[in-house]
């Protein structure tokens, strides 16, 4: 049985890709290093991985501009698509365009489907990280997303943190289910890297290249307890719908605490729809959304007219 292995990665894909155009032949399954079955494979040659590579985006560009693009996002979406890359690759190598207009063609359906799934998911989580201060002037947002997704994130993102007195601002995104870290550090380089929790990368974004300066105590950000808000009623807060003790507790960061204020003011529990809401906000991604991490009940949590279940 033909078995041809690869690491997961962009660099061991492409590589595959581009042994599977040299030879001009698809195998009849294809693993990945973590996921190996108990009869093995053959794996593409170290020496020549880099070569196979870029080989392969050239050629593949040269057949239809579309394709590197289409089959680095279904790359993102795991194992099950590989196989159809390979095919797709070949009948472009092959065909040219006329593959790619093919979309009755299973594996055709099946890259586009894995990009399009990837696509969604970056646009969703676009609006759904919440990043919070760490180390001073760094930024840290955590995700568990479907797909490969932290390199494009950190990529899209980079632009509106923009810089300040002490230079570009260190982010970063890390993706807790693979354990990968992708942003800014504080050397001002993108990175994307192995990175095994909150901590690691909280010490990665603040350590500092050897004889840097450091920041100016302007830029050190150091978070405030939000004061207490008064109400005619006595009710502990303006709305009555926030805990006084976890509002008023002092660990707490303030621009938490704005965006969860915020967020019930802006609320109506009346026009209540969890459907429509989980449709916006799978419950995936709320584990890490502020505004789901309030003292009380979450809104998809309540019934139309707005009694808590």
């Amino acid at each position: 049985m033909n078995v041809l292995v690869h690491d997961g990665d962009a660099a061991g894909f492409w590589a595959l890709i581009g042994l599977a155009l040299e030879e001009g032949s698809c195998p009849d399954s294809v693993a990945r290093t973590d996921r190996q079955d108990l009869f093995g494979g053959r794996a593409v040659p170290s020496a020549r991985s880099a070569l196979l590579a870029s080989r392969a985006r050239v050629r593949l560009e040269l057949a239809d501009h579309r394709a590197p693009d289409e089959l680095e996002l279904a790359r993102r979406r795991g194992r099950p698509v590989d196989l159809a890359c390979l095919r797709l690759a070949l009948a472009l190598d092959r065909d040219g365009p006329d593959a790619f207009d093919r979309h009755a063609d299973p594996d055709r359906r099946a890259v586009r489907a894995a990009a399009d799934a990837v696509r969604r998911e970056f646009h969703r989580l676009e609006g759904l990280l919440r990043f919070k201060p760490v180390s001073g002037r760094a930024w840290l947002a955590t995700c568990e997303p479907d797909n490969e997704l932290v390199d494009l994130l950190a990529a899209h993102l980079a632009p509106r943190f923009g810089s300040d007195s002490a230079g570009p601002v260190p982010f970063g995104v890390l993706d807790l289910g693979r354990c990968a870290l992708a942003g800014r550090g504080p050397d001002s380089r993108i990175f994307t890297e192995a990175c095994r929790d909150v901590e690691a990368a909280a010490s990665r974004l603040a350590a500092r290249p050897a004889g840097a300066p450091s920041a100016p105590p302007a830029a050190e950000r150091a978070p405030l307890p939000l004061p207490a808000r008064s109400s005619p009623r006595g009710d502990g807060g303006a709305s009555g719908r926030m805990d006084p003790e976890a509002r008023n507790h002092e660990d707490r960061d303030p621009d938490e605490e704005l965006w969860r204020a915020y967020f019930e003011a802006a609320s109506n529990p009346v026009r209540a729809n969890p459907e429509l809401q989980r449709r916006f906000v799978p419950e995936r991604y709320r584990r890490h959304l502020t505004e789901f991490q309030a003292a009380r009940a979450p809104r998809d949590e309540m019934h139309p007219r707005g009694e808590v279940r």
